[in-house]
């Protein structure tokens, strides 16, 4: 869809940034202010030097001598009398919009030719163009450190000027930047309604738009019904589109329309489709597509409708900047953890500094789904983290806040949780090995009645003879045995208990093998008794070292009764039968049933 260049005659030369203006056109019933009482130039006011320039008019600072004020005067470049007419025509537009994001028309008045020109507020400001793109000249002239932010709060005030107008069944046509002035005090005018229009119905006031048959605008920001040049299909959603053009220009730092010259534009205009820079805000993105759609059915309702969404965006700014700090941390987390060697303290300091973040920005706004996907992300990650690290139970803890969880993390989840109960089961049975409390009554009971009965057994048995001694000796090594071997469930329940039956066992072969020596001649009565105390003192030392360190005391007794065994020989049978009863207070003392400790309080 191209515009037709019959429609009007649109120099070759023209720069697109500048508007194609109708010069000389007025509506039905139009009377110049020249055929009426105006007042003259010369009396009203006292011209100064020339504040600006433009295709159309030239704008000259001056004093109102009534009131003598500091005003603006606007007149027609060269006298043309069509371009004075439009002239009158924009003034008349402005003064009927009283508005204060318009700027305020005060007067006309002709000069002594009958050309009139226009008396209006004068605005110690800039155009929004010169300084919207200068981070430095913001900060100097108004104090800002945020442009972005700036910008959207100018563009804010120009859609309530607009809304307004279209209240009034005017649309602007020329909106951009350049038609943007901005006051030293932060004030914010539309201006230039040069070549603006009624769409309402019946309003003689204005040029209806209607009646429009030409191409009227700037070709960089123009919408596509305005490069076709039917005025018919101008709309309150006309200047929607040029202010998505305007925020377009806010993004990505150039108008939205690119091309070698205004035909290339304007034939290009209608298949136009916004596409932004890495990085730039969604919602904005967003904005300016739903407004700058070809279609104007399509596009944003209002003017109003699209400052909502401005507000809307500047409201949950903070929620997004705090979302993107957040993110930010979330690629060092990444990183981090795809080290081998990566730091629990450090990730988990990442970590909760991410879901702060992530959970202030969502508090701040709900709707924040960046926030959301991020905070999901972040659980992920430290859930995985952790199944590699075969923790299933922080894994377990970091998911319980995820509404869905993947499947193949659930799937490691159950794989690390039977690899886990399989290595507790492992320690389990390793603690009950070691468990010193698991059949402490078979042991105690045993080693007690033994250590008793040992203990009278060297008095009873040293009269007797030799033959006798012996049955004694295998009568207790097949008692020992046959205590162990009913008794094997608890013996063989934990390593304790086995070494303990084994150290027994070995204590009554050994007094067996050392009474079958003295049968057989090769051993006395007197060094065997010595040999028995040397074996049972290093049964007991092993016993210190497999079973419990506080059998040590029982081996250093027998021990001590070794080396005193010359000066006490006439006492060795009474001495032997205490050694025995030392092993049994010992077991005594290792075994007795204890009542479990109590935690301690106040």
């Amino acid at each position: 869809m191209s515009a037709d260049p019959s429609h009007t005659m649109i120099p070759e030369d023209l720069d697109p940034n500048d508007t194609i203006r109708v010069e000389g056109e007025a509506p039905a019933g139009f009377v110049s202010p020249g055929s009426q009482s105006a007042q003259q130039l010369d009396t009203a006011l006292s011209l100064g030097r020339v504040l600006g320039t433009g295709g159309m008019a030239v704008v000259r600072e001056a004093e109102q001598r009534v009131l003598q004020r500091a005003v603006a005067v606007k007149s027609a470049r060269g006298g043309r009398e069509g371009s004075a007419a439009q002239l009158v025509l924009e003034a008349r537009i402005t003064g009927a919009l009283e508005h204060p994001g318009i700027l305020p028309i005060h007067d006309i008045v002709t000069d002594r030719d009958g050309i009139p020109h226009i008396v209006m507020q004068r605005v110690d400001g800039t155009p929004w163009s010169d300084v919207m793109d200068d981070p430095a000249q913001l900060e100097a002239s108004f104090g800002v450190s945020d442009p972005l932010g700036w910008n959207l709060g100018v563009l804010e005030a120009v859609c309530n000027a607009v809304h307004f107008a279209h209240s009034q069944g005017v649309v602007h046509r020329d909106l951009k930047p350049e038609n943007v002035m901005v006051g030293g005090f932060g004030q914010v005018y539309v201006v230039d309604w040069g070549v603006a229009v009624s769409v309402r119905d019946g309003d003689s006031r204005f040029p209806a738009a209607a009646t429009q048959r030409r191409i009227v605008g700037t070709p960089r920001y123009m919408a596509p019904e305005m490069a076709l040049g039917d005025g018919r299909l101008v709309s309150a959603r006309t200047d929607v589109y040029l202010l998505g053009a305007v925020l377009f220009r806010i993004l990505e730092g150039r108008p939205p329309h690119r091309g070698l010259g205004v035909r290339e534009i304007l034939d290009a205009i209608p298949g136009f489709a916004p596409s932004f820079a890495p990085g730039s805000p969604t919602e904005l993105c967003e904005l300016v597509t739903d407004a700058m759609h070809a279609e104007p059915d399509a596009r944003l309702e209002s003017a109003e409708a699209f400052r909502r969404r401005i507000r809307a965006f500047l409201e949950h700014r903070g929620s997004a900047r705090l979302a993107q700090q957040a993110l930010d941390r979330l690629h060092q987390l990444e990183a981090l953890l795809g080290s081998a060697d990566a730091d629990r303290v450090r990730a988990y300091d990442l970590f909760g500094a991410i879901r702060f973040g992530l959970l202030e920005a969502i508090e701040a706004w709900p709707a924040n789904e960046a926030a959301r996907d991020g905070l999901d992300r972040t659980l992920l990650l430290m859930a995985g983290w952790e199944l590699d690290q075969g923790d299933d139970r922080a894994a377990e803890v970091l998911l319980a806040a995820l509404a869905e969880v993947p499947e193949a993390l659930r799937a490691q989840m159950e794989s690390v949780r039977e690899q886990r109960a399989s290595e507790r089961g492992l320690l389990e049975r390793i603690a009950r090995q070691r468990d010193p409390r698991r059949g402490a009554a078979q042991r105690l009971a045993v080693i007690v009645g033994f250590g008793v009965l040992w203990a009278t057994t060297p008095m009873l048995t040293a009269a007797w003879s030799q033959g006798v001694q012996v049955g004694v000796s295998t009568f207790w090594t097949l008692l020992v045995a046959a205590a162990i071997y009913l008794g094997r469930r608890t013996w063989l329940s934990s390593a304790i208990n086995r070494r303990t039956a084994l150290l027994l066992l070995a204590g009554v072969i050994g007094d067996l093998l050392l009474t079958v020596g003295v049968v057989l001649g090769s051993l006395d009565y007197r060094s065997n008794l010595a040999a028995t105390q040397v074996m049972i003192a290093l049964l007991l030392f092993v016993g210190a070292t497999m079973v419990d360190l506080r059998w040590l005391f029982a081996s250093l007794a027998f021990v001590v009764s070794f080396l005193l065994f010359t000066p006490l020989e006439p006492y060795r049978l009474y001495v032997v039968g205490v050694d025995y009863l030392i092993i049994a207070a010992s077991a005594a003392w290792i075994w007795w049933p204890r009542a479990p400790e109590q935690p301690r309080g106040r």
